[in-house]
């Protein structure tokens, strides 16, 4: 009889654990309220060198200290691909031993001003949140809602998954979708940032003078949930203890 209890309360707490419920998720990340350019390391593919782009710190942030990216020219034809990742230096996490992730959400404050109405109107405007991990440079790109010109505005995406992230290549500018980032507790460190990209060209001579901003950029970090028995589990494990110490009796 209490080899029978015993084997019915083994099944039972099996049945209980299979059933176990996530954990809620933990969060982590930062926010980076100043975004000095010293804090951050450059990737940059640039593609006309008849375009000075000069990256520096500026006092006209929202609010504050901010980022700004400028590009002028002497008046010539522009064919210009220009992007330029910023990696955070002061903050970085490894799924191994920091917790694997389940997703992340990125935010950045940007301020677009081409500088005429050209380039104004017929930009179209999209966040880029950067990931490197192992070497390799990983983004994903999401449209900006309304697409303000001259103002300051708010882009964010919540729940980005490792499948949200291609491969960028740096030195030709090309993203290979097939290639994420590996978010679960096989993946080594990963670093944060954000991309701007730039692409103009003109048929003939053209007086560029763009100028692009960026604050608080921000990173949340949603933990990948791990397994906690239910309650009934915990219970029947009791019993299953109960049982056997009685068997030993």
């Amino acid at each position: 009889m209490q080899t029978s209890v015993l084997r019915a309360a083994a099944a039972a707490v099996t049945l209980g654990l299979a059933a176990s419920l996530p954990a809620q998720a933990t969060l982590a990340g930062f926010t980076d309220t100043a975004v000095d350019p010293a804090s951050y390391t450059q990737v940059t593919l640039h593609t006309d060198p008849s375009v000075a782009a000069a990256v520096a710190a500026t006092a006209a942030g929202n609010p504050g200290a901010g980022l700004a990216l400028s590009f002028t020219n002497a008046g010539a034809a522009v064919d210009l691909l220009s992007m330029i990742g910023f990696v955070y230096n002061g903050f970085a996490w490894n799924p191994g031993s920091d917790g694997a992730l389940a997703s992340v959400s990125f935010t950045n404050d940007r301020y677009i001003d081409g500088g005429d109405p050209f380039i104004n109107n017929g930009l179209t405007a999209f966040s880029r949140a950067l990931l490197v991990q192992g070497g390799v440079y990983y983004v994903a790109a999401f449209f900006d809602a309304g697409q303000p010109r001259q103002a300051w505005y708010t882009s964010a995406a919540a729940g980005l998954l490792a499948s949200d992230f291609g491969a960028y290549d740096p030195l030709t500018g090309l993203v290979d979708n097939s290639q994420h980032p590996d978010f679960s507790a096989a993946g080594g460190s990963l670093s944060f940032g954000f991309m701007n990209r730039f692409l103009l060209t003109s048929t003939g001579p053209y007086d560029l003078n763009a100028w692009f901003a960026y604050d608080n950029i921000g990173y949340t970090l949603d933990l990948a949930a791990a397994a906690v028995p239910e309650p009934a589990a915990l219970a029947l494990a009791a019993l299953l203890s109960l049982a056997w110490q009685r068997r030993r009796a």
